[in-house]
């Protein structure tokens, strides 16, 4: 179950008043009480109170960092008992402050680990606001799913030493079918307004690109307990674009393998290595359902990679029983005993998929995919459909060529205009207001004047499948791109 990710400023006062250390808002301690500072030696929290204890009693920290970077507890000392640098100090002996050093009580490396305990947000990196005693230091302790030497994420095992839940995109078709009914509308006006001869050219480009290992999307399940996939009443799915690592040997020509490695794109994941499109979720009956949320897909098809935006978008989605779950390949290289992963899902049924709907700016970025722009099955001008410029492999669409949004709003029809592949459709969710209508201008183009600042939207539904996959890096562009600790070298964080 997910747990709370924000530290409250009153308990980090709290924290930094227990270790002598001055900060607004610490106030004098009197005798016969003691300062909670909400963290055990197992790594769960405590509640930030102030605990009443006996006249004498020592004001116990809570925590005092070792030189193994372990968290311990000083405990308690009678009256008049001698400081112990790593125990506990009495009600009247002196307090040598020199015991709290950077190495011994709070280290940058050992406590608070700048990128890897706190971001923008307060929140930390563990899922009980402290990384658990022992975590990192490469071997298996108390309840730990792994333990690989760090506490970074996308390696395997995050930064709170459990199993990184992966699974990427094997297949994803744009349905025409009306959406699921938690979807919001249901209408899909984007998988409509395309025939079933036009999806019979887009869908397979969709299908080889994944298959071929171009096009990778990685679902992130954050905060799961039943990695056999069954039940989990409360977490996350983080959705972010990836590409093969290609560290790991060429991508096999089978394509979409089980427990392959991928690095995710930097520009879909945060500071600590999180995705930054998360969709609130629960886990019934081995069904994820998710959202809603804006996510970010990135989609080859015209020839270019694009990203595809969908506001409000949700993912219902079946944990499949066969293949059974089973010990994952590493990374990690140290799972504890016993433990398995649900290998594969299903996202394809009528109740199933991921819907959302898809901003009319994005749709401006996708090329024109190539089949309606050249030889029998071009689009061809006439009422109802304009011919359409393609822009080129791994061309952006500009000036000269036309997008996928030139298609949705001026239609298209093939075959010496005799039969419709796309029908001429205006978007049917409103950003804001009532929906603009688009028009189609000069060189078969929506003008820039009613795409840029336009938040409308086409209802959509896409159905997909997806294997259990490894994060092992990031992709950067340069090393302020990575965790801390990282460096950009040829483009991945190492």
């Amino acid at each position: 179950m997910l747990t709370s990710s924000h530290v409250s400023s009153a308990r980090f006062i709290a924290l930094l008043c227990a270790m002598a250390m001055t900060a607004p808002g610490c106030a004098d301690e009197t005798v016969g009480s003691t300062i909670d500072t909400g963290v055990t030696t197992d790594g769960s929290p405590g509640d930030g109170s102030v605990d009443a204890r006996a006249d004498g009693a020592a004001t116990d920290t809570g925590v005092v960092m070792a030189d193994s970077g372990d968290l311990v507890d000083t405990g308690t000392a009678a009256d008049d008992a001698a400081t112990d640098m790593d125990g506990a100090v009495a009600d009247d002996a002196a307090v040598d402050l020199d015991a709290f050093s950077e190495t011994d009580a709070f280290s940058a490396t050992d406590a608070f680990v700048a990128a890897d305990a706190f971001v923008a947000t307060d929140a930390f990196v563990a899922t009980d606001a402290f990384v658990a005693a022992g975590c990192g230091n490469s071997v298996l302790d108390g309840a730990e799913q792994c333990d690989d030497g760090n506490i970074r994420n996308l390696d395997g095992c995050d930064s709170a030493c459990r199993y990184e839940v992966f699974d990427r995109l094997t297949d994803l078709q744009i349905s025409r079918a009306m959406a699921p009914a938690a979807c919001t509308p249901r209408t899909n006006a984007l998988g409509n307004a395309f025939s079933t001869t036009a999806l019979g050219q887009v869908n397979p480009l969709l299908r080889t690109d994944i298959h071929d290992g171009n096009i990778n999307i990685l679902v992130q399940a954050i905060g799961l307990d039943d990695l056999t996939g069954v039940t989990d009443p409360s977490l996350q799915l983080g959705v972010v674009g990836a590409s093969v690592d290609t560290t790991h040997g060429a991508w096999p020509a089978a394509g979409n393998p089980i427990d392959w490695w991928f690095w995710a794109d930097h520009s879909g994941v945060d500071a600590m290595g999180l995705p930054t499109a998360l969709l609130p979720a629960s886990l019934a009956a081995r069904t994820f359902t998710a959202g809603p949320m804006r996510v970010t897909l990135p989609l080859s098809l015209g020839g270019s990679v694009s990203i595809l935006t969908l506001n409000s978008a949700r993912i219902i989605a079946a944990v499949n029983a066969a293949p059974a779950p089973n010990r994952p390949a590493p990374p990690p290289g140290s799972l504890a005993a016993g433990l398995t992963v649900f290998q594969t899902i299903t996202a394809t049924s009528a109740t199933q998929g991921l819907c959302g709907n898809v901003t009319v700016q994005s749709l401006a970025q996708i090329p024109v995919p190539m089949a309606l722009t050249a030889g029998a099955g071009a689009c061809g001008a006439c009422a109802g459909s304009h011919a359409y410029t393609y822009c080129g492999a791994g061309v952006a669409v500009g000036p000269t060529c036309n997008s996928l949004l030139d298609v949705m709003v001026g239609g298209c029809k093939v075959f010496g205009c005799l039969i419709t592949a796309v029908t001429a459709t205006q978007p049917d969710v409103a950003g804001s207001g009532t929906v603009r209508a688009l028009t189609v201008g000069t060189g078969s183009h929506v003008p820039m004047s009613q795409i840029t600042g336009n938040v409308d939207a086409y209802s959509s539904y896409l159905t997909f499948t997806a294997n259990r996959a490894h994060a092992t890096g990031e992709t950067c562009g340069v090393t302020a791109d990575c965790m801390p600790g990282m460096t950009c070298t040829a483009s991945v964080c190492r």
